[in-house]
């Protein structure tokens, strides 16, 4: 079958979920034989890493910014050139600014276009009627989508090779034992967690947490780390962690925690806590929002920090504890690996064909 031309629409190289899921996705497709080309926003809020990228025109101005610029003719002209079959938008509100919605029929016109929406916020003026697919991550999006053809496709989840904590641990340079690890892009409260990890030093004293947040999101952390005495067993590992490093960070511990607050809406799905379900260790999440597709096993309620507390002692303490989450995150990546993933995408990019 002839491998398809897309054009991805999207954030690229940004410090931004979107961006993460587009490098995925981009990278699955072309693993399929797809051949890929980013149409993407100028540079903002970028990641300082190299990558390996597809060719990639930037062209429209985001949200975050004050100018709104969008240059159609550009993206149209790369259009034409690469001969892209599919235009493949990753929608999430807070990035695209009227100008672009504006703009958005033309390049439909260009190529069909496949719109994925990664939240609920879709404002009155986005041009519903020249999508001809779309693409969701679970039903309560599909609700709001529904006056377009539309199918549920999870965020992927990687497929990686299990590694031993000690050994990884040594190469990060990372004091102590056991290790709870943690990411994100600013909502995590870690202060809570700190809070647990102080309860649990009388049976381990060498616990540390490990965290990858926004160095702006640090001063409060540091100042409940001294608060609570726990300077020592608080370990920053970084800013906007490249994709390696981010799995070494995991790879490390010996169990993630995204203790989010609730802040979002239904319907979003966090494609972080896909990764951190693949990292081969057992993860513990809070009953919000932002996981609702995810399963309850898994969770803790947010705020309830004795129940954090133990739910990390169990995980820690219990070999039968840590197989049972790891039974029900490895199933979530068996259904939801990024290869299978990449080949959905091209089942509704040949629809909308």
């Amino acid at each position: 079958m002839k491998a398809l031309t897309v054009g991805l629409i999207t954030t690229w190289n940004a410090k931004c979920g979107v961006s993460e899921y587009s490098r995925d996705l981009a990278a699955s497709l072309r693993a399929a034989g797809c051949e890929v080309i980013v149409l993407a926003s100028y540079p903002v809020r970028q990641v300082s890493w190299a990558t390996d990228d597809p060719q990639v025109y930037r062209f429209f101005h985001t949200g975050w910014e004050k100018e709104r610029g969008v240059d159609t003719d550009l993206a149209l002209n790369a259009i034409r050139r690469h001969r892209v079959e599919v235009l493949h938008l990753q929608y999430q509100s807070f990035i695209y600014a009227p100008p672009f919605l504006e703009q958005l029929p033309r390049l439909a016109e260009a190529a069909p276009l496949v719109v994925t929406f990664h939240d609920p916020c879709i404002p009155r003026e986005f041009p519903m009627a020249c999508i001809r697919q779309s693409i969701v991550h679970n039903h309560v999006l599909a609700e709001v989508v529904r006056s377009v053809p539309v199918r549920i496709i999870p965020p992927g989840c990687h497929l990686r090779a299990d590694r031993p904590s000690p050994a990884v641990r040594a190469g990060l340079g990372l004091a102590g034992d056991p290790v709870v690890t943690s990411f994100g892009l600013g909502r995590a409260a870690h202060e809570l967690v700190l809070e647990a990890v102080g309860g649990l030093l009388d049976r381990y004293p060498h616990l540390t947490y490990a965290i990858a947040a926004p160095s702006e999101r640090m001063p409060p952390v540091y100042a409940a780390a001294r608060r609570l005495g726990l300077e020592s067993h608080l370990a920053y590992m970084g800013d906007f962690l490249p994709p390696d490093r981010l799995f070494d960070l995991l790879d490390a511990g010996d169990v993630v925690v995204l203790y989010y607050p609730e802040f979002g809406s239904r319907g979003v799905s966090s494609a972080a806590a896909r990764l951190a379900v693949a990292a081969h260790r057992p993860v513990v999440l809070t009953d919000v929002l932002l996981f609702e597709d995810l399963p309850a096993e898994l969770k803790v309620p947010f705020g309830d920090l004795a129940a954090l507390e133990e739910r990390l002692h169990a995980l820690l303490s219990s070999s039968k504890e840590r197989a049972r989450a790891l039974g029900l995150q490895r199933q979530l990546v068996r259904e939801n690996a990024w290869p299978a993933v990449a080949l959905h995408h091209i089942d509704v990019y040949r629809a909308a064909a």
